[in-house]
């Protein structure tokens, strides 16, 4: 098979579950796919040159894609460039995440005491904007601490995907890596007003049941993994 046949294939099997998610609608979750996808072909055999070809036509074709996004998708957009044009609708999430991050200061107002929080003016204060509450109440310097953790997890990673036994484990550690920091990367640029809102958990930290068994799922791959390339089969 010539290279734009292979990537055709490769984007045939992106779009089913891509379509399938998007059409939900599920802007983050389709996007977490996309960049997964996108990344293990960065990691592949595939010619860059193709690659790059497609991401051209993806930038082109962004004004249709943009009118086929939901009218509340719409919003969070406008309203992640300019939240104080709409406090009360489209940017409201965003400023009271904003507010939350600042009235922590470096040791924050104390479990439990948070005032954006624990009033309920933060939106989806256990999933979307935990990282906000976590740093309102206990401060910046346990927001630093989590991002120190995840820069471990995802040291650790990159060691195992180093001495993976065989290409599809080392493909296999690396699509775990790219959704581990693509979903922290969005969660905690989201809460601090530099990435738009969408719905994203941050991982292992955020509630819901199906986001912590995907990743443990996810991690228990990464065993496997390191498994295999410990006994050298």
């Amino acid at each position: 098979l010539s290279a734009s046949q292979k990537l055709g294939g490769y984007l045939l099997l992106l779009l089913l579950p891509f379509g399938l998610i998007f059409k939900q609608p599920d802007l983050g979750t389709s996007l977490v796919v996309g960049v997964i996808w996108l990344g293990l072909l960065f990691n592949s055999r595939v010619d860059r040159r193709q690659i790059f070809g497609f991401l051209g036509v993806v930038l082109i074709s962004f004004p249709l894609i943009f009118r086929l996004l939901q009218p509340y998708q719409k919003e969070r957009l406008t309203g992640f460039v300019n939240p104080y044009a709409d406090p009360a609708g489209s940017g409201y999430q965003v400023i009271q995440a904003l507010i939350a991050v600042g009235g922590g200061g470096w040791l924050g107002q104390g479990l439990g005491r948070g005032s954006q929080s624990q009033l309920q003016f933060l939106p989806e204060r256990q999933t979307d904007f935990i990282f906000s509450a976590i740093t309102e109440e206990l401060g910046v310097a346990a927001g630093a601490v989590l991002l120190l953790s995840y820069l471990w997890l995802l040291r650790r990673l990159l060691v195992v995907a180093g001495l993976a036994a065989d290409e599809f484990g080392r493909l296999v550690v690396t699509g775990v890596i790219i959704m581990l920091w693509f979903q922290a990367v969005v969660t905690i640029g989201m809460n601090l007003g530099m990435m738009p809102v969408t719905g994203i958990t941050l991982p292992l930290v955020s509630a819901g049941g199906s986001s912590l068994l995907s990743i443990m799922i996810s991690l228990g791959l990464v065993g496997s993994v390191w498994k295999f390339s410990q006994s050298g089969l």
